[in-house]
């Protein structure tokens, strides 16, 4: 599922910085990417634990043929909603643990977040589109586990300015009212299984629940 993205009054469009005496929007297109699990929720159990989250754990994959331009690792996790009480996580480390792939033509594509010690590439390393890259965690400034992901015009994570992308194709599941309604338990609304949304060539909407082919 994609938080603060595409039509959300989100941080991630609401972060300015200034960049060469401009004004930059790094996360202009960003999305964070949570999983859903059993019961249409986002953790089992304890939702105090990142372990318990569904998303906890997945394969970060490269979008794309590439170049692994920087990575980041051994940055610790704060416990699930501990990251928007406390001022402790610098601007530096906001993004955690990370992969930046350089996708060619001004190009580079972020991974955030990442367990630590789950890189499972170097820099300069050229990867294929699929590659495992690292895996979901919760470092950083980050309120629970995801994988923040955008695209910039340059090879830091936040000094540079957003840029847009598209995935080849996806199917919209339904949607969520917010993300408090997973935690109490609301579910999803979902599309007429007879009626399957499919995208191409498209970004998804704030709080689209969607899968990949």
């Amino acid at each position: 599922m994609a938080l603060n993205s595409l039509g959300a009054p989100s941080h991630h469009r609401l972060s300015f910085l200034s960049r060469g005496g401009r004004a930059a929007v790094p996360q202009r297109y960003a999305a964070d990417w949570v999983r859903l699990g059993a019961e249409e929720k986002l953790s089992h159990d304890n939702a105090g634990e990142n372990k318990n989250y569904y998303g906890y754990g997945a394969e970060a994959l490269a979008v794309a043929d590439a170049t692994v331009e920087e990575t980041r690792d051994g940055l610790p996790e704060l416990v699930p909603f501990a990251a928007s009480k406390t001022s402790s996580v610098s601007f530096e480390n906001s993004t955690g643990n990370y992969v930046m792939l350089n996708l060619g033509h001004g190009r580079f594509a972020l991974y955030a977040h990442l367990q630590p010690g789950s890189t499972r590439v170097r820099k300069g390393q050229r990867v294929r589109a699929g590659q495992v890259l690292g895996f979901v965690g919760s470092s950083g400034k980050s309120d629970l586990p995801h994988l923040h992901f955008h695209v910039v015009d340059a090879s830091h994570p936040l000094l540079a300015d957003g840029l847009p992308y598209v995935f080849n194709s996806f199917i919209v599941q339904g949607n969520v009212g917010s993300i408090d309604s997973l935690f109490e338990g609301k579910g999803i609304t979902r599309q007429p299984a007879s009626k399957p949304d499919k995208r191409s060539k498209e970004l998804p909407a704030n709080l689209d629940v969607v899968s990949f082919p």
